[in-house]
Protein backbone atom coordinates (compact mmCIF):
# COMPACT_ATOMS: atom_id res chain seq x y z
CA UNK A 1 0.00 0.00 0.00
CA UNK A 2 1.56 3.19 -1.02
CA UNK A 3 -0.10 5.37 1.79
CA UNK A 4 1.37 3.29 4.13
CA UNK A 5 4.76 2.69 2.83
CA UNK A 6 4.78 6.55 2.57
CA UNK A 7 3.42 7.13 5.96
CA UNK A 8 7.01 4.82 7.45
CA UNK A 9 8.86 6.56 5.11
CA UNK A 10 7.69 9.99 7.31
CA UNK A 11 7.69 7.58 10.50
CA UNK A 12 11.76 6.78 9.31
CA UNK A 13 12.45 10.52 9.85
CA UNK A 14 11.01 12.24 12.56
CA UNK A 15 13.58 13.78 15.40
CA UNK A 16 13.48 12.73 18.86
CA UNK A 17 12.62 15.91 21.02
CA UNK A 18 14.98 16.82 23.84
CA UNK A 19 13.88 17.19 27.16
CA UNK A 20 14.81 20.74 27.06
CA UNK A 21 13.43 21.52 23.07
CA UNK A 22 10.44 19.60 24.61
CA UNK A 23 9.74 21.60 27.65
CA UNK A 24 10.53 25.07 25.57
CA UNK A 25 7.51 23.77 22.63
CA UNK A 26 5.31 22.92 25.35
CA UNK A 27 5.94 26.24 26.97
CA UNK A 28 5.61 27.97 23.87
CA UNK A 29 2.40 26.00 22.19
CA UNK A 30 0.38 26.09 26.20
CA UNK A 31 1.37 29.76 27.23
CA UNK A 32 1.36 31.33 24.37
CA UNK A 33 -0.79 29.31 21.39
CA UNK A 34 2.12 28.70 19.21
CA UNK A 35 0.68 26.49 16.37
CA UNK A 36 4.15 25.72 15.18
CA UNK A 37 4.93 24.00 18.45
CA UNK A 38 2.07 21.81 18.56
CA UNK A 39 2.83 20.45 15.64
CA UNK A 40 6.02 19.58 16.20
CA UNK A 41 5.35 17.62 19.41
CA UNK A 42 2.27 16.12 17.14
CA UNK A 43 5.13 14.52 15.16
CA UNK A 44 7.81 13.93 17.46
CA UNK A 45 5.07 11.24 19.09
CA UNK A 46 3.86 9.45 15.76
CA UNK A 47 6.08 6.98 16.61
CA UNK A 48 4.12 6.34 19.82
CA UNK A 49 0.93 6.23 17.57
CA UNK A 50 2.24 3.25 15.54
CA UNK A 51 3.43 1.60 18.06
CA UNK A 52 0.41 1.11 19.74
CA UNK A 53 -1.29 0.33 16.84
CA UNK A 54 0.80 -2.38 15.80
CA UNK A 55 0.48 -3.55 19.54
CA UNK A 56 -3.08 -4.13 18.26
CA UNK A 57 -2.25 -6.95 16.57
CA UNK A 58 -4.39 -5.42 13.89
CA UNK A 59 -4.42 -6.62 10.05
CA UNK A 60 -2.59 -4.83 7.29
CA UNK A 61 -5.57 -3.77 5.43
CA UNK A 62 -6.48 -2.26 8.95
CA UNK A 63 -3.97 -0.39 9.90
CA UNK A 64 -3.78 2.71 7.84
CA UNK A 65 -7.65 2.98 9.58
CA UNK A 66 -5.87 2.84 12.94
CA UNK A 67 -2.91 5.35 12.38
CA UNK A 68 -5.68 7.38 11.80
CA UNK A 69 -7.50 6.87 14.85
CA UNK A 70 -4.31 6.98 17.48
CA UNK A 71 -2.96 10.50 15.68
CA UNK A 72 -6.65 11.52 16.15
CA UNK A 73 -6.40 10.30 19.92
CA UNK A 74 -2.98 11.92 20.19
CA UNK A 75 -3.59 15.27 19.26
CA UNK A 76 -6.57 15.11 22.17
CA UNK A 77 -3.84 14.30 24.09
CA UNK A 78 -1.42 17.01 23.11
CA UNK A 79 -4.37 19.79 23.69
CA UNK A 80 -5.86 17.98 26.95
CA UNK A 81 -1.84 17.75 28.37
CA UNK A 82 -0.72 19.99 31.55
CA UNK A 83 3.03 20.39 31.73
CA UNK A 84 2.75 21.90 35.15
CA UNK A 85 1.11 18.93 36.51
CA UNK A 86 4.23 16.85 36.21
CA UNK A 87 3.35 13.89 34.32
CA UNK A 88 5.32 12.41 31.67
CA UNK A 89 3.55 13.70 28.19
CA UNK A 90 4.54 9.88 26.75
CA UNK A 91 2.21 8.32 29.55
CA UNK A 92 -0.51 10.53 29.16
CA UNK A 93 -0.74 10.04 25.51
CA UNK A 94 -0.43 6.24 25.47
CA UNK A 95 -3.52 5.63 27.45
CA UNK A 96 -5.84 8.37 25.18
CA UNK A 97 -4.32 6.63 22.13
CA UNK A 98 -5.07 3.01 22.92
CA UNK A 99 -8.41 4.34 24.33
CA UNK A 100 -9.16 5.85 20.80
CA UNK A 101 -7.71 2.53 19.20
CA UNK A 102 -10.15 0.15 21.47
CA UNK A 103 -13.39 2.63 21.04
CA UNK A 104 -12.64 2.03 16.99
CA UNK A 105 -12.51 -1.96 16.93
CA UNK A 106 -15.32 -2.14 19.35
CA UNK A 107 -17.32 -0.10 17.02
CA UNK A 108 -16.87 -2.37 14.33
CA UNK A 109 -17.79 -4.90 16.14
CA UNK A 110 -21.30 -3.05 17.69
CA UNK A 111 -22.46 -1.43 14.22
CA UNK A 112 -24.17 -4.88 12.89
CA UNK A 113 -25.66 -5.62 16.09
CA UNK A 114 -26.82 -1.87 15.98
CA UNK A 115 -27.38 -1.55 12.27
CA UNK A 116 -29.75 -4.48 12.63
CA UNK A 117 -31.74 -2.62 15.75
CA UNK A 118 -31.48 0.72 13.47
CA UNK A 119 -33.65 -1.55 10.48
CA UNK A 120 -36.14 -3.00 12.40
CA UNK A 121 -37.33 0.55 13.70
CA UNK A 122 -37.01 2.15 9.84
CA UNK A 123 -39.51 -0.46 8.81
CA UNK A 124 -42.86 -1.80 9.41
CA UNK A 125 -42.38 -4.80 11.52
CA UNK A 126 -45.87 -6.83 9.63
CA UNK A 127 -43.94 -6.11 6.51
CA UNK A 128 -40.85 -8.11 7.27
CA UNK A 129 -40.41 -11.90 6.40
CA UNK A 130 -40.25 -14.48 8.48
CA UNK A 131 -36.86 -14.97 7.26
CA UNK A 132 -35.36 -11.74 7.73
CA UNK A 133 -36.98 -12.19 11.68
CA UNK A 134 -34.99 -14.91 11.84
CA UNK A 135 -31.42 -13.79 10.44
CA UNK A 136 -32.15 -10.38 13.29
CA UNK A 137 -32.40 -13.31 15.75
CA UNK A 138 -29.77 -14.88 15.12
CA UNK A 139 -27.67 -11.85 15.08
CA UNK A 140 -28.64 -11.01 18.45
CA UNK A 141 -27.97 -14.28 19.89
CA UNK A 142 -24.62 -14.49 17.93
CA UNK A 143 -23.75 -11.02 20.00
CA UNK A 144 -24.92 -12.31 23.69
CA UNK A 145 -23.35 -15.44 22.79
CA UNK A 146 -20.26 -13.55 21.99
CA UNK A 147 -19.88 -11.88 25.20
CA UNK A 148 -21.50 -14.48 27.70
CA UNK A 149 -17.94 -16.35 26.37
CA UNK A 150 -16.06 -14.10 27.74
CA UNK A 151 -13.68 -14.70 31.00
CA UNK A 152 -15.89 -12.85 33.72
CA UNK A 153 -13.55 -9.80 33.77
CA UNK A 154 -13.14 -9.38 30.71
CA UNK A 155 -17.02 -9.24 29.91
CA UNK A 156 -17.50 -6.75 33.13
CA UNK A 157 -15.00 -4.23 31.83
CA UNK A 158 -16.84 -4.32 28.42
CA UNK A 159 -19.84 -3.73 29.73
CA UNK A 160 -19.07 -1.25 31.72
CA UNK A 161 -17.25 0.70 29.15
CA UNK A 162 -19.19 0.48 26.25
CA UNK A 163 -22.75 -0.13 27.42
CA UNK A 164 -22.56 1.70 30.87
CA UNK A 165 -20.58 4.20 29.70
CA UNK A 166 -18.76 4.49 32.47
CA UNK A 167 -15.60 6.24 32.89
CA UNK A 168 -12.45 4.40 33.24
CA UNK A 169 -11.32 5.35 36.26
CA UNK A 170 -14.43 4.92 37.91
CA UNK A 171 -14.22 1.54 36.23
CA UNK A 172 -10.52 0.23 37.52
CA UNK A 173 -11.63 1.58 41.30
CA UNK A 174 -14.40 -0.55 41.28
CA UNK A 175 -13.07 -3.22 40.01
CA UNK A 176 -9.88 -2.83 42.43
CA UNK A 177 -7.06 -2.82 39.46
CA UNK A 178 -4.66 -0.25 37.67
CA UNK A 179 -5.75 1.83 35.03
CA UNK A 180 -3.34 -0.03 32.93
CA UNK A 181 -4.76 -3.64 33.51
CA UNK A 182 -7.91 -2.36 32.82
CA UNK A 183 -6.63 -1.33 29.21
CA UNK A 184 -5.69 -4.89 28.68
CA UNK A 185 -8.95 -6.79 29.89
CA UNK A 186 -10.40 -4.36 27.12
CA UNK A 187 -7.88 -5.10 24.78
CA UNK A 188 -8.34 -9.12 25.32
CA UNK A 189 -11.66 -8.71 25.19
CA UNK A 190 -12.10 -6.68 21.83
CA UNK A 191 -9.55 -9.19 20.61
CA UNK A 192 -11.98 -12.51 21.64
CA UNK A 193 -15.28 -10.50 20.51
CA UNK A 194 -13.84 -9.78 16.97
CA UNK A 195 -12.33 -13.32 16.22
CA UNK A 196 -16.00 -14.79 17.66
CA UNK A 197 -17.53 -12.83 15.24
CA UNK A 198 -15.44 -12.00 12.18
CA UNK A 199 -17.53 -14.92 9.94
CA UNK A 200 -20.57 -13.55 10.78
CA UNK A 201 -19.84 -10.25 9.84
CA UNK A 202 -18.21 -10.97 7.13
CA UNK A 203 -21.60 -12.82 5.92
CA UNK A 204 -23.84 -10.13 6.97
CA UNK A 205 -21.86 -7.59 4.86
CA UNK A 206 -21.77 -10.03 1.77
CA UNK A 207 -25.41 -10.97 2.59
Amino acid sequence: MRALREYLTALSQVEILEPDEEQSLWQKYKQEGHTESRTRIIEAYQPLVFKQVMGMGARQDQLLDLIQEGTVGLIEAVEAFNPERGIRFATFARHRIRGRLLNYLTSKIQYVSEASCELWNMQDSDAKSGQEIVEEQELSSKVAHALSRLPDRERAVIRAVYLDEEQPGKIAEEMEISASYLYKLQKRAVRRLRGMLAGFIAEVKMG
